[in-house]
């Protein structure tokens, strides 16, 4: 369960997957609102990369934290804000 970042996926882990090249880097920071709130993530993971628009695969951690387990918008930014 290692990441292309070489982290270890658990049900507690708290960052994103980038699903396309824009936010690739493994250890960007990002900020995304989702659901009228703010989060601060770090990106460790990557690909495969997606032709249908997603950008970003939240861990379970932060799934659980946000409170949704389907597909949702967010709004991201590079770097912490």
């Amino acid at each position: 369960h290692r990441t292309a970042c070489g982290k270890t996926l658990t049900q507690h882990s708290y960052w994103v997957a980038a699903l396309t090249p824009t936010y690739a880097h493994c250890g960007q920071r990002l900020t995304i609102w989702a659901r009228g709130k703010r989060y601060h993530v770090r990106v460790q993971d990557r690909g495969a990369y997606r032709l249908d628009g997603t950008t970003l695969d939240a861990a379970p951690g932060l799934r659980a934290h946000i409170g949704f387990y389907g597909t949702i918008n967010v709004t991201i930014q590079r770097g912490w804000v």
